[in-house]
C-alpha cells in the first residue's frame, strides 16, 4: 500500500479570512451565491433547504423587495407564520392555586436576543398569575443574558419564589437560581459556576473590546451570587475562575443553597453533615496532575542503607 500528500489548491488559494468574507458578501448581495455555497466553500454544515439555505438573493437597491423572491421559485404566503421557538420553560398550575415553573435544557438555545417575543412571552405568563411559584431546574446553562432577565423578572416578582434543583443547574442556569428566596437542591445534584466565555473574530482591538466585555458580565454574575451567598466578591471570583462543581452539601455549605431536598424537613444540614460536602475544581485537578509531571531532582550522595 502507498501513501501520497495531496494538497488542496482550491484551499491554499482562497485567501485569508477578511478578503474570503468580502468576496461572499458581495457574492451573497448580488445573488450568484447561496447561504450553503458559502458555506460548503468553508466546510461547514449546510443549512437546511426549507430555512432558506438554498436561497439566492438579490440586493435590494437593484431590484424591487417585492421581486427579491422570486429567484426561489416560489411566493411568500402570508398566511404562513414562523417556525416556533424552542421552549425551554413549561408552566403548571396546581390545584391548590399555586404555580411550578419548569426549565428543562438549554437556555434561549434558539432565540431571545433580537427576538422581542421571547421574553416578552416569559414575563408575559409569569404575571398572568398570583401567588406563590416553585421553579424546577435541570439546564446545562446557556444564553448568559437571557438568563438574566428571567433573574429580574423573578426578582421583581411578588410572590415567594422557591427554586428546587433536581438535575443540574450550572453556568447561566445558576444565576436563575439565585432569584430563589429559598434554594433547594437534590442530593444527587449540581451546580456549576465559571467564567463567561463568547467567540470574537478580528483584531487585536476588536480582542481587547471582547475581554473588556467578558470581564463586566463577569462583575454582573458576581452581583447575583454575592446578593444570595454572602460571600467575598474575591472569593467568588476564585470560584469562576477554577470551574467549580458543587454538589447539594457544598452548595449548602457555601450559600448557593439553602437546602437539600427529600430530608426531613427540606433544612439546612448540621455542622457535622456539611463538612462533608465536595467541591470540584477544574482548575485544582489541572494543577494536581502538573505538579506530578513536574521533573523532581534525585538526591545526590550515597544512601544511608548502602553505607
Amino acid at each position: 500500500r502507498k501513501y501520497f500528500v495531496k494538497f488542496n489548491v482550491d484551499g491554499l488559494l482562497r485567501g485569508d479570512y477578511a478578503s474570503r468574507m468580502n468576496g461572499y458578501a458581495v457574492a451573497r448581495q448580488n445573488g450568484w451565491m447561496s447561504a450553503n455555497d458559502i458555506r460548503e466553500l468553508e466546510d461547514m454544515n449546510r443549512i437546511p433547504a426549507e430555512l432558506g439555505g438554498d436561497l439566492y438573493l438579490v440586493n435590494g437597491n437593484m431590484s424591487k423587495l417585492a421581486d427579491a423572491g422570486a429567484f426561489a421559485g416560489k411566493k411568500m404566503n402570508k398566511s404562513q407564520k414562523p417556525r416556533p421557538v424552542r421552549r425551554f420553560w413549561n408552566w403548571i398550575q396546581n390545584d391548590d392555586g399555586s404555580r411550578t415553573l419548569y426549565i428543562d435544557g438549554p437556555i434561549a438555545e434558539e432565540s431571545w436576543l433580537g427576538d422581542e417575543v421571547t421574553p416578552k412571552q416569559f414575563k408575559s405568563e409569569l404575571l398572568s398569575g398570583e401567588g406563590d411559584i416553585t421553579i424546577w431546574i435541570n439546564s446545562p446553562g446557556g444564553d448568559i443574558f437571557a438568563a438574566n432577565q428571567i433573574y429580574n423578572m423573578l426578582m421583581d416578582y411578588k410572590g415567594k419564589v422557591t427554586v428546587k434543583i433536581d438535575g443540574i443547574a450550572a453556568s447561566a442556569a445558576s444565576v436563575i437560581a439565585m432569584a430563589g428566596g429559598d434554594v433547594f437542591m437534590s442530593p444527587v445534584s449540581m451546580m456549576m459556576i465559571h467564567n463567561p466565555m463568547t467567540i470574537a473574530i478580528g483584531d487585536t482591538e476588536e480582542m481587547e473590546k471582547a475581554i473588556a466585555m467578558l470581564e463586566e458580565i463577569k462583575e454582573s454574575i458576581i452581583n447575583a451570587y454575592e446578593l444570595k451567598t454572602g460571600l467575598s466578591r474575591a472569593k467568588i471570583s476564585h470560584l469562576m475562575d477554577a470551574e467549580s462543581w458543587f454538589n447539594a452539601r457544598k452548595a449548602v455549605e457555601l450559600g448557593f443553597a439553602d437546602g437539600i431536598l427529600f430530608m426531613e424537613d427540606e433544612s439546612s444540614p448540621s455542622e457535622f453533615e456539611i463538612s462533608e460536602g465536595m467541591i470540584f475544581s477544574r482548575q485544582a485537578v489541572t494543577n494536581s496532575i502538573l505538579q506530578k509531571l513536574t521533573y523532581k531532582e534525585k538526591p545526590k550522595g550515597t544512601p544511608v542503607e548502602s553505607l
